[in-house]
């Protein structure tokens, strides 16, 4: 559960596979293979899919080892003094992106995510391993919910607050078929290629339960950590473990290795909201 904080002072593809009934299936298994960020629009066609598998491949190629420690062996965390550990990322059918800054509120320099019927996020330059560090806390603040969103329609697929972890595996453990999209792509994807997204969200009401699949993929699950405008405007603290959650939504966790991004995206519901975030920390206890 969330805990209240009063602190003052958040591929495209080169080439297509076959006409007619095999892209329909290509786009069909490409759905279930690579739901990573599947905030897109409707009417996004077979290759816009991989070209949003490809910005999100693109991780694989900023990794940095230059990075603030965390808590534990292995450990992270973002206080947003700066975004220099981030790499913005965007979705080639959404044209309108969100928009990301260091800012104060509060007294609190924090990061602040605006989005106004956009979508577009940040990912993490680095990976983290699940058995070393698989705790995640964040303390956010959300200005408002989204009214038209809706966890199970396309078209309500909106938040203004997320917080992915995005499973990784390494790429000779892929299968054929995964093998011969992922490599179709213009981007170096390194070892590890991006598999399952359990995404932490803040929802605009209550689902009837905690984890619910993303309505564009079987791979990602949305995890509800809060709910409507009870607490908005109010900063809010988030400890989860990701190895619990990632068990409850997937039966186990989809590998060890993940790396995880943020985002506050509208371009579904055509709304508009602001939030922050104060800090964000991957640790092992």
């Amino acid at each position: 559960m969330p805990l209240p904080d009063s602190r003052r002072g958040g591929a495209k593809s080169r080439r297509r596979i076959h006409e007619g009934e095999a892209d329909a299936a290509g786009e069909e298994n490409l759905l279930r293979l690579f739901p990573i960020f599947p905030s897109v629009r409707n009417d996004v066609d077979f290759r816009r899919l991989l070209s949003l598998c490809a910005a999100v491949a693109l991780l694989g190629a900023l990794l940095s080892p230059r990075i603030a420690p965390g808590r534990g062996k292995g450990g992270f965390r973002e206080e947003f003094s700066d975004l220099a550990r981030w790499e913005e990322f965007s979705f080639p059918s959404i044209p309108r992106h969100s928009r990301y800054s260091v800012s104060e509120i509060d007294g609190v320099r924090a990061l602040k995510m605006e989005s106004r019927a956009s979508a577009s996020g940040l990912i993490l330059k680095r990976t983290f391993s699940l058995r070393e560090t698989p705790f995640l806390s964040f303390r956010a603040r959300v200005e408002n919910v989204y009214r038209k969103g809706d966890a199970r329609r396309k078209e309500g697929d909106d938040y203004p607050l997320r917080i992915y972890v995005i499973f990784l595996e390494r790429r000779e453990n892929l299968s054929f078929f995964e093998k011969l999209f992922l490599t179709d792509n213009p981007f170096n994807l390194g070892d590890f290629v991006p598999i399952s997204t359990l995404t932490y969200v803040w929802a605009n009401r209550d689902w009837g339960e905690k984890i619910v699949t993303n309505p564009f993929s079987q791979r990602a699950k949305m995890y509800m950590i809060e709910k409507g405008e009870k607490n908005a405007g109010k900063w809010m603290i988030f400890r989860r473990n990701i190895r619990d959650d990632a068990s409850r939504a997937f039966g186990s966790p989809p590998s060890d290795t993940f790396a995880i991004a943020v985002m506050n995206d509208s371009d579904n519901t055509g709304e508009s909201s602001i939030s922050f975030l104060d800090f964000i920390e991957v640790s092992g206890e």
